[in-house]
């Protein structure tokens, strides 16, 4: 929200969106599925960037974006997380209204990046903590 208030972006919703496509609080391996998920968004976001230099965001130029978003997800070992690849391809890609085609894309684009590294660090931060309780909790046992 600081953040937020001093760039002038009001818009949070799309960051917090990407924060909650990367993160993975059950899963034991949930950092390397974090930085998979961010290269998914990242994939989805250049997509995207590349589709609206044809323009505006039509059935086609939408579609074609999803099309090199899998086929960029498929080059990069990242299909796993393609569905956050196009959600971000979606967040991208639709803009509201009155505001300049690239203006908005830059913003979303921008939204996207900070949403996934504020759920890196989130993620990174979290397990941590709990691997530091849990070697705690099996120095205990180990000691009885």
């Amino acid at each position: 929200m600081i953040l937020s208030e001093i760039s002038g972006y009001k818009d949070i919703s799309w960051c917090l969106i990407s924060v909650l496509l990367v993160l993975s609080p059950d899963s034991k391996e949930a950092i390397p599925l974090a930085m998979s998920r961010i290269k998914a968004n990242l994939t989805g976001a250049l997509a995207s960037s590349i589709c609206l230099t044809l323009g505006s965001p039509t059935f086609i130029t939408v579609s074609l974006a999803f099309i090199l978003t899998i086929g960029f997800c498929h080059l990069f070992k990242a299909m796993t997380s393609s569905r956050s690849a196009v959600v971000a391809v979606i967040i991208v890609m639709f803009h509201n209204t009155g505001h300049y085609l690239w203006d908005a894309a830059l913003e979303r684009i921008i939204s996207v990046i900070s949403g996934c590294l504020l759920g890196l660090l989130i993620t990174y931060l979290f397990h941590r903590k709990m691997a530091r309780k849990d070697d705690t909790q099996e120095m205990e046992l180990d000691s009885e």
